[in-house]
């Protein structure tokens, strides 16, 4: 049900979005989905497919990246790739780290024809 929510809510920002610009039609939009974003891909995918197909933007071409997760050691301000979401910094073995990217759930852009 979460992905569910999401993926309403996705279209609710789309349509957000283009009630404020008259006349222009919905190509296409971007999302990004982190691995570490408590997202079940196929589920969101699934649900958002089954959104649009009933809705105004049926044709518009949907653009999904998965962004790997990328962390930082405060130790040691070493970057890495985790091999689990609680991990220790493979450089200094450090558990003071911080996620860089890998927690968004983001519509990165809409493309529009006027």
């Amino acid at each position: 049900m979460h992905e569910l929510d999401l993926a309403y809510s996705v279209v609710s920002v789309i349509d957000s979005e283009l009630s404020h610009r008259q006349g222009v039609s919905l190509k296409g939009f971007e999302l990004e989905i982190g691995e570490f974003s408590g997202v079940d891909y196929d589920a969101f995918k699934f649900s958002l497919d089954a959104i649009l197909r009933f809705s105004p933007y049926a044709s518009a071409e949907m653009i999904i990246s998965l962004i790997e997760a990328l962390y930082r050691c405060r130790s040691c301000n070493e970057a890495f790739r985790p091999t689990a979401r609680f991990c220790r910094c493979p450089s200094c073995g450090s558990y003071v780290v911080e996620i860089v990217r890998g927690e968004e759930l983001k519509l990165k852009s809409l493309i529009i024809d006027k």
